[in-house]
């Protein structure tokens, strides 16, 4: 009877010590969960402070980063592919579009500009650079696009119509 009791005891004993605790568990967790985690408690720390270029940034510009981002993709595949009527269809009512001569046209400062529809360019090519806001209702963003050697850099305007974001203008180096 001792006999079986100290056994009983003794697995008791080690099954006691083997087995982690519940908050050694979540720490362990919380590990697998972010690589990156030193502790579970400094990675929570590390999660609710703010990434450093994101402070200050508001919601409206998050929004206008991405809408004008989203016409920019779609105006470079629709000069690529020559698509006028697209790049009509996006375009303000500052812009006019020559589907014959695949160029846009455009105030620009004191002048007309004539840009010819951008060619080659592609997501494997292009970098974002910058968004710029002129106001409420204009913002520009730049990009740079590596062709061989050579970077080009695309200046695309963009304004607010009736709640919209349109094509202003497009102006490279």
């Amino acid at each position: 009877m001792k006999t079986v009791f100290a056994a009983c005891s003794l697995a008791l004993l080690l099954m006691t010590s083997c087995t982690p605790n519940q908050e050694e568990d979540e720490q362990s967790a919380a590990a697998v969960r972010s690589p990156y985690a030193q502790s579970s408690s400094g990675a929570l720390a590390a999660i609710k402070q703010p990434i450093p270029h994101q402070e200050g940034i508001e919601e409206r510009d998050w929004s206008y980063l991405r809408e004008a981002l989203n016409l920019s993709f779609k105006m470079f595949a629709a000069m690529n592919e020559k698509d006028g009527a697209y790049i009509q269809a996006i375009s303000s009512s500052n812009v006019e579009v020559n589907t014959s001569k695949h160029t846009i046209s455009f105030p620009y400062g004191d002048r007309t500009v004539e840009t010819p529809f951008l060619q080659n360019v592609s997501l494997q090519t292009l970098e974002f650079r910058a968004l710029t806001y002129a106001d409420d209702h204009a913002v520009e963003l730049a990009f740079a696009n590596r062709q061989d050697e050579t970077m080009v850099e695309i200046h695309a305007q963009f304004i607010r119509e009736f709640g919209v974001w349109k094509l202003d203008g497009v102006i490279t180096n």
